[in-house]
């Protein structure tokens, strides 16, 4: 017969529960990674009788509440984008670094050239920006990059994520030519624009390599768990595991974020698209089925699938219809 473990009561000064039938206590029993009561210690008080258990006081001037859930924070994609410089409209708060706002197409562009000017190693080293959007920072295309450099790759990748848009040595950087765009009508290759379908589906291909370099990756998937705790997380959910390399996808938070140390969870709901275009929708859900055998107690899969039917509404893409 299997013991049960040993309950735990922490004690604090304030505990919000977000429960309306009880809003606060002062201390909450926890066995085994899972809540069993809150209430006061009195309330307690049975658990406490028929089991084994200890006082933990570590929190008894501290004011706790229930850690937060993002259902679609894409971890793959904060691996990348805030590895990146960021220049956006609004403060961000990293834990080591608080990048100002910046708004104005002049500030953004001498932000932007400030950004570059300041890069080190070989000069043929991309450059690039992320939290870029037009309401804050003007319209910004080919013509203006080029003026930030005619030698270094330089593109930035949009708030939202859905664009990118290049100059024109990173469109050559990247192999990416203006007769492969001919009848795409999400690319306008003048002004180095590249969005939704004409991102994901021409120019991410050419990227990946860049973008998703393991170190560069594992550094970023670091970065990204002190974030996710730094802003009281303890739940999030990737939304379109897979999209762009599932080995290094999975590789890098199984190396980083599947232990006792790591204060959440990550859920990955598998991108079931992009292995249908490349296998067919048979091995697609094949595959799909086989990521539960790999779930953790900090990483799990779902038998859920992330499906693109239209643009961000951040980037002001997506579309309505009525009916």
């Amino acid at each position: 017969m299997k013991t049960a473990k040993k309950i735990t009561v922490y004690t604090a000064k304030k505990i919000i529960t977000m429960n309306d039938s009880q809003p606060t206590a002062t201390a909450v029993a926890v066995r085994d990674g899972k809540i069993l009561s809150v209430g006061s210690l009195a309330d307690l008080k049975p658990w406490l009788d028929a089991h084994p258990h200890e006082i933990d006081n570590t929190l008894a001037d501290k004011i706790v509440m229930p850690g937060f859930i993002d259902p679609h924070l894409h971890p793959m994609l904060g691996a990348t984008a805030l590895y990146a410089d960021i220049i956006a409209a609004f403060d961000w708060r990293l834990p080591e670094k608080t990048y100002t706002a910046v708004r104005g197409k002049e500030a953004y562009l001498a932000r932007l050239a400030e950004g570059e000017a300041a890069m080190t190693g070989a000069p043929e080293a991309p450059y690039i920006t992320w939290g870029y959007h037009n309401l804050f920072h003007g319209d910004v295309t080919r013509v203006d990059l080029d003026k930030i450099s005619l030698t270094r790759p330089v593109f930035i990748w949009t708030r939202s994520t859905h664009e990118m848009i290049f100059n024109t040595a990173a469109l050559k950087y990247f192999n990416l030519t203006e007769d492969e765009t001919v009848g795409n009508p999400q690319i306008n290759y003048e002004e180095g624009r590249y969005w939704e379908a004409g991102l994901l589906g021409l120019a991410m291909a050419k990227i990946t390599p860049f973008m998703f370099n393991p170190e560069r990756y594992l550094a970023g998937t670091a970065l990204n768990g002190r974030i996710i705790h730094f802003g009281g997380l303890t739940t999030v959910a990737e939304m379109s595991f897979g999209l762009a390399n599932p080995e290094l996808e999975w590789m890098a938070p199984n190396k980083l974020l599947n232990s006792d140390d790591t204060p959440f969870r990550t859920y990955f709901i598998p991108d079931v698209q992009t292995p249908s275009a490349q296998k067919g929708i048979q091995k697609a859900f094949e595959w799909v089925e086989s990521l539960s055998e790999t779930s953790t107690h900090h990483l799990r899969f779902i038998k859920n699938v992330k499906l693109f039917a239209d643009g961000a509404f951040y980037s002001q893409y997506m579309q309505t219809v009525t009916g």
